[in-house]
């Protein structure tokens, strides 16, 4: 059904997307074309630097969540396990991220219940995070017009933020009705690690953002504030999520950004300047996926060694 459903999508989406080309693809071919395209290398350099740092800070997160749920897996294990499961958001469903996580969490002792519960924790901070960011962004930029699906985005990532606290509280409430009354913490994310979390998060977000500020002046469009482009990274980010079955949200996050940045003569230019920025995060993520490889290949080693039954 999850894949039925999936190819469904992905058809509609594909209709929509030569519907949108059809009736906006000539104008937009004639902007790019006609646009005086001013490339400063430099700025191309720092901008591509930023995006692999925020990808070599995001898997800080994954880790504090994996060590409050108990795993002793090493670092250079799950940030591995990090770098190649981030593969799977770009197959239909983006079920095969959460798996793989999840996955070399059971494969490293946790129970079953703590490993699926890992990827889930992971996204709730990382939403909560991504709507702090873009809030705060969106209110020191004056407040530009958003849509009613953003704003509606934007909400319930801010309703997230404000469960966070109550998870630990619920947590032992819910095991001590299970256990009943017990000196034994149950494994879990405190205010503080919930907090620690966020905050590597939100630096992920804010490095985005200025990286792509700088990508959009080194191509010469500079029209473009840094908090407007705060603002439309993680927007783009939770809005290309929401759409599950699309592969790595391609297209929708773009979409967004363009939607949020260009005005009447720079969508074309706007639009191939964020799918050039799009393709160099991608090529990071295979990169640093590739690298990885040889912890993750160490799990399943160690996996295989042990006696069945």
């Amino acid at each position: 059904m999850v894949r039925t459903l999936g190819r469904v999508a992905l058809v509609l989406l594909g209709a929509l997307a030569v519907f949108v080309l059809a009736h906006h693809g000539r104008d937009w071919y004639q902007q790019a074309t006609e646009y005086g395209w001013d490339l400063d290398p430099l700025l191309v350099v720092v901008s591509i630097i930023l995006v692999l740092a925020s990808l070599l800070i995001v898997p800080a997160g994954w880790v504090m969540i994996a060590r409050a749920l108990g795993s002793d897996l090493q670092t250079n294990v799950l940030r591995g396990t990090w770098f190649t499961s981030q593969l799977g958001r770009y197959i239909p469903g983006k079920i095969w991220l959460f798996v793989g996580r999840a996955g070399a969490l059971r494969s490293g002792g946790i129970s079953s219940l703590r490993a699926a519960s890992a990827p889930i924790l992971e996204l709730m901070h990382t939403v909560a995070s991504a709507g702090l960011v873009a809030f705060l962004a969106l209110l020191l930029a004056g407040g530009p017009m958003l849509s009613s699906t953003l704003w509606t985005i934007l909400l319930v990532s801010g309703v997230l933020l404000l469960l966070l606290p109550f998870l630990r509280p619920v947590q032992k409430l819910v095991y001590r009705l299970r256990f009943g009354p017990t000196d034994r913490e149950p494994a879990g994310l405190s205010l503080g690690d919930s907090s620690k979390v966020v905050l590597v998060y939100a630096i992920v977000w804010i490095l985005r953002g200025i990286s792509l500020w700088l990508w959009l002046r080194s191509l010469g469009l500079g029209d473009q504030g840094i908090l407007l482009c705060m603002t439309a990274v993680p927007l783009s980010w939770m809005a290309g999520y929401a759409t599950f079955f699309v592969p790595g949200g391609v297209g929708v996050r773009e979409a967004v950004i363009v939607a949020l940045l260009a005005n009447g003569t720079s969508a074309g230019p706007l639009l191939l300047a964020v799918l050039g920025q799009r393709l160099v995060l991608g090529v990071c993520e295979v990169v640093l996926a590739s690298l990885s490889f040889r912890s993750v290949a160490s799990l399943i080693g160690r996996r295989g060694e042990k006696p069945i039954g």
